[in-house]
């Protein structure tokens, strides 16, 4: 049976346009994902179907990649910028905020502008408007 098994993989791998090997490069990386995503257009929703084991292999594959290689650098990002970004995703102004969280304009300009720290009481008021963990703030 092994034997017969490994004939059949060899038969599949040359069919294969990419090795459905870890990824090891950024292109390899773009080619895996592009062929996941031809295999999800093709898929009829059955796990246990040929297409859905191998959207399983090569979603494996990438989600490693992308667990080992996050898509941006967090080193540089300060809780004013998400702040900022939250705030700009929902286009919200200070005083909408301010109503929201009883954060007053003048302190959400000075934490906004990193003249003063998100300290945790503000990361408390901060994070159920927003929906998301109070650390993210800290």
């Amino acid at each position: 049976m092994t034997t017969a098994v490994l004939e059949a993989w060899k038969s599949f791998v040359e069919l294969v346009p990419i090795p459905l090997t870890p990824i090891s490069s950024e292109q390899g990386y773009d080619q895996m994902v592009e062929f996941m995503n031809e295999l999800i257009d093709s898929y009829g929703g059955n796990p246990h179907s040929p297409e859905g084991t191998l959207l399983h292999v090569v979603s494996t594959l990438v989600l490693e990649w992308e667990r080992t290689h996050p898509f941006f650098d967090l080193s540089s990002v300060t809780p004013a910028g998400i702040l900022a970004h939250l705030m700009e995703a929902r286009d919200l102004t200070q005083k909408e905020v301010e109503v929201a969280t009883g954060i007053s304009q003048s302190v959400l300009s000075l934490l906004l502008s990193g003249k003063r720290d998100i300290n945790a009481d503000h990361a408390r008021a901060l994070s159920p408007f927003f929906g998301v963990n109070p650390g993210v703030f800290l």
